[in-house]
């Protein structure tokens, strides 16, 4: 027909197979370029260094996947990943993965990590996003976050429990680690975490977060002591409040806003000692104080308790000598 044809264009110096008015294939032979139209319009180049342009005619030297739109205030997609099951049903953990490889330092092509979307144990139509590296060979996964918005690092990935886990290895100095550089200033706290807690009810006295501590055996998890911030009735102010555990929280140890300590003897009467000041020194005369300080710091007219190791009693380890009063 007459909107099907192959002629080489002199003047342009290029090669033009149309299959329709404005849809057609050009070859730019001074350019090296191959350029794919539909509606008049360039839609796909691949340049003459092998760059593939979809929806673009930038000339960096990178692939582009480009799409227009008129949207300014949401996200458009741009490219969809598609993976299908044949002769058989999806299941959790199914999914796509885009890989990244590179050469490495023998020359050789290797993977580097991947990004996954895969099926969620939580049903059909959820999706879990999860992370991949390259250790020795294997493209081994380290991060998710499910479909609920939860992440887990390190394993344990199909949690739903916590809002962040993060799992350590068993390898000598592995820890969670958290920094904040505090330029030069050297003289004042420099706050690093913050642990918050929200109600929607109106403040109250003894709300507030705390922090947990769990034992593992195994497969076993075992609660741990508890130590919370906790507001008082006017909620500018808080108490340091300590918990230990004992098949339950009980609350020892509180530190007021006001700087007050409160120890607390547990209930059953099985603790002699609620309060234990200890020195490693064992020789004769070794002695452990506690001096008493104004509000000026100083600790002159103040009095203070000494107790003392005093050698030929068999009591040692007890309260030896009490001076109430130095100056």
């Amino acid at each position: 027909g007459a909107n099907r044809r192959l002629m080489y264009r002199s003047g342009n110096n290029d090669v033009i197979l149309e299959a329709d008015s404005g849809d057609f294939y050009r070859q730019d032979i001074a350019n090296s370029t191959h350029q794919f139209y539909t509606g008049n319009n360039e839609r796909l180049r691949i340049t003459s260094a092998g760059y593939f342009k979809l929806g673009s005619t930038d000339g960096g030297a990178w692939h582009t996947i480009r799409l227009n739109t008129t949207t300014n205030n949401a996200i458009k997609d741009v490219l969809n990943i598609h993976s299908s099951v044949d002769s058989a049903t999806a299941a959790a953990g199914f999914g796509v993965r885009l890989n990244f490889y590179g050469e490495q330092l023998n020359g050789n092509e290797y993977i580097y990590g991947g990004i996954a979307g895969l099926l969620s144990s939580t049903g059909s139509n959820y999706g879990d996003l999860a992370f991949y590296t390259n250790n020795n060979g294997t493209n081994t996964e380290r991060l998710r976050i499910t479909s609920a918005g939860k992440v887990n690092i390190g394993g344990d990935y199909t949690s739903t429990t916590s809002t962040l886990r993060v799992i350590g290895d068993s390898n000598a100095g592995s820890q969670t680690y958290l920094e904040k550089n505090s330029g030069s200033t050297n003289n004042t706290y420099n706050s690093v975490l913050t642990l918050s807690s929200r109600s929607t009810g109106s403040a109250a006295a003894n709300y507030g977060p705390a922090i947990g501590f769990q034992h593992a055996f195994g497969a076993s998890n075992y609660a741990g002591c508890l130590i919370a911030s906790q507001s008082n009735s006017d909620a500018n102010t808080a108490d340091l409040v300590f918990y230990p555990r004992n098949y339950g929280y009980t609350e020892r140890l509180r530190i007021t806003a006001a700087g007050q300590t409160r120890l607390d003897i547990a209930s059953n009467g099985n603790v002699t000692e609620p309060l234990r000041i200890s020195n490693s020194g064992t020789n004769n005369g070794t002695n452990v104080s506690m001096l008493f300080y104004n509000g000026n710091g100083s600790s002159t007219g103040m009095g203070a308790l000494i107790f003392a190791n005093i050698g030929g009693r068999s009591e040692d380890g007890e309260v030896k000598e009490v001076i109430d009063c130095i100056s």
